[in-house]
């Protein structure tokens, strides 16, 4: 369930079964239109790569078109993610595009492991309720609709620091979202609620390295390329003001067109049950480890251990009996696996990228044509 599906009021979503099936009034199905689609843009795919493109090698050209055909499969076709990417992944080894050892080391590459550990560490904090908790706390002064969506959209942001899945943070955040939903009674404020949490957590996302998978990948291919790939404190530094402005901007503008003047300057009272209790023990031990996994993975630039290195030492602490309650084992049940195998796949295709020098003519021929926007042409 992805934080928009988990958010959406159910009394919206109507599905029409001639709808469902591509019966649009006896027009083409869908389902064949997006074949016929899909089937002509690999074919002028194949076409271009392989007849009209100049100086590309085999290998450049393998990889290109296994690239295109993985895009028009995900996003024409529909077809699942994580086998299209293996069978991406597959296809490159087996054309001897990549080696076969680099299809399998993607398994073993640092960002699978870091992600490993911050699911970890995220099924324990959903699993302790501390999240919830806090946020009742932090959100009990605010008693005005309006106050308390700017102080939702600043809470949920600062999240993306510690909870790495936007799919984890619905699933911690969808009790707070139920019980200010109940608190406040107002249908025009639970459709705003119902926008504002999966809007600020899928912008907030942005705001740190381990956010989303696909920022260590970009980290990843910086660094294979030569650049000065940003560690986590160098990525905050540069990403987080823009997810701030955009989640603040989101909520503006649901605050603005969604909730009118009677709405917005509601008042209402939350229950609390028992978020004003004092945290037990336990949970204060879990508030600082996390700090402390934040603080050492901010700090790495310093320290010299690997992002990876202390996530793994976090989750294993995190997940001990001892400190949480929650055997390592359960903990590795909550794990996206299906997501990993999509992330090693996806690397695969993007090594294939690199290594063959296809991205870099690429970046070089879209940088000329660039140059020449607003040049006259040869002969004026």
């Amino acid at each position: 369930m992805t934080g928009v599906q988990a958010f959406a009021p159910a009394k919206d979503i109507i599905i029409s079964p001639a709808n469902e099936a591509g019966d649009f009034g006896g027009q083409m199905p869908l389902r064949q239109v997006r074949l016929l689609t899909g089937s002509m843009l690999l074919v002028f795919a194949a076409i271009l790569i392989f007849a009209a493109a100049d100086g590309l090698t085999v290998p450049m050209r393998l990889a290109l078109m296994v690239f295109a055909t993985t895009l028009v499969c995900w996003t024409i076709f529909d077809l699942p993610e994580t086998p299209v990417a293996l069978a991406g992944a597959l296809a490159l080894g087996a054309t001897g595009t990549v080696s076969e050892e680099a299809v399998f080391a993607a398994l073993g590459n640092d960002i699978v492991w870091l992600m490993i550990a911050a699911f970890v560490i995220a099924s324990v904090l959903q699993a302790s309720e501390l999240v919830e908790r806090l946020t009742f706390r932090l959100l009990a002064p605010f008693q005005r609709v309006s106050s308390l969506f700017w102080a939702v959209t600043l809470t949920i942001f600062a999240t993306a620091f510690i909870i790495p899945s936007t799919s984890a943070r619905a699933a911690i955040f969808m009790p707070v979202f139920l019980g200010l939903t109940a608190a406040i009674g107002r249908p025009d404020v639970t459709r705003a609620l119902a926008l504002l949490f999966p809007s600020v957590i899928l912008l907030s996302a942005a705001a740190s390295l381990t956010g989303a998978g696909a920022h260590l990948v970009a980290v990843d291919f910086i660094r294979r390329s030569g650049g000065n790939a940003p560690d986590f404190l160098d990525w905050a530094l540069l990403a987080a003001p823009f997810g701030l402005i955009t989640s603040l901007t989101a909520c503006g503008l649901i605050l603005r067109f969604f909730l009118g003047a009677e709405d917005r300057n509601a008042v209402f009272e939350v229950n609390e049950r028992t978020e004003r209790q004092p945290l037990l023990a336990q949970e204060r031990t879990l508030l600082a480890v996390t700090a402390l996994i934040v603080l050492a993975l901010a700090t790495s630039g310093l320290h010299g251990v690997a992002l990876p290195f202390v996530a793994l030492i976090g989750a294993l602490v995190m997940a001990s009996e001892r400190v949480s309650g929650m055997p390592f084992r359960k903990a590795l049940k909550t794990v996206e696996w299906n997501l990993l195998l999509f992330l090693a796949g996806t690397l695969v295709i993007g090594e294939a990228l690199m290594s063959t020098g296809t991205a870099a003519l690429l970046a070089d021929r879209a940088i000329g044509m660039l140059s020449l926007v607003g040049k006259p042409p040869a002969g004026w």
